[in-house]
């Protein structure tokens, strides 16, 4: 509540820690990747607005909240509309909440579905970001922490895809290819042998993530994104 210091602040989040890091290699992944995103929105917040909160702890103004629609979460769609408006969605990491995140590669797969249930959308959401003489440094930031990271999906194809036409190109252009391939195949030894090197670990885990985008895709395309879940077991 402190955070309100002036009226252009109508949001703010809160620091979301994981809890179970050292419970599996699954859990030491997502907690490492929060980290470096908890590291990210600080700078955001510093400078101008972070570009996503978080549902396990925030608030906003009574006269700033706005009924979303159900597929949208809080945790996207809030710093946005407000970043929107003029006014800052705001980090801060005093307050404090706990969670566990999934411990077993299937839970952190369906919840990274479930977070793209409206991925094509968040792409570019409104037009107006694209404004940076109003929004400033808040279209950088959308563009490189969120257009970027749900363009994933896509990127990863077309750059696999390209990269075979170019072989013939130049050898760095072989390397690049040979790269990818073993990349992915590293993840596809991680998910056969289910092995507990950190390093497999988190190829393998970015891998999924990637897969979830293009379920999360898949599942708008076919009418199949909605706005429940269950929780996942390894989380309760």
């Amino acid at each position: 509540m402190a955070s309100f210091t002036s009226n252009d602040i109508a949001y703010v989040c809160g620091k979301l820690e994981i809890v179970n890091q050292d419970a599996s290699a699954v859990s030491a992944a997502e907690a490492n990747y929060w980290d470096r995103d908890l590291a990210i929105r600080e700078i955001e917040s510093r400078i101008q607005t972070i570009t996503a909160g978080n549902g396990a702890l925030y608030a906003c103004r009574n006269i700033d909240y706005y009924n979303f629609d159900p597929i949208q979460c809080h945790d996207s769609a809030m710093p946005l509309y407000y970043a929107l408006q003029g006014k800052r969605a705001i980090a801060n990491h005093d307050a404090i909440a706990y969670e566990k995140a999934g411990e077993v590669i299937e839970d952190e797969f369906k919840r990274k579905v479930r977070m793209n249930r409206n991925i094509l959308k968040r792409i570019l959401p409104d037009v107006r970001i694209l404004n940076i003489f109003k929004y400033r440094w808040f279209s950088y930031f959308y563009f490189g922490h969120r257009t970027c990271r749900y363009l994933l999906w896509i990127s990863h194809l077309i750059v696999l895809i390209t990269n075979m036409f170019l072989l013939q190109e130049s050898w760095l252009y072989i390397l690049t290819f040979i790269g990818q391939i073993l990349f992915y195949l590293l993840a596809l030894v991680r998910a056969i042998k289910k092995t507990s090197n950190k390093y497999l670990t988190m190829i393998y885990y970015y891998t999924v993530t990637i897969i979830a985008q293009w379920v999360g895709v898949f599942n708008i395309l076919t009418g199949k994104a909605k706005p429940f879940w269950e929780k996942a077991e390894s989380t309760r």
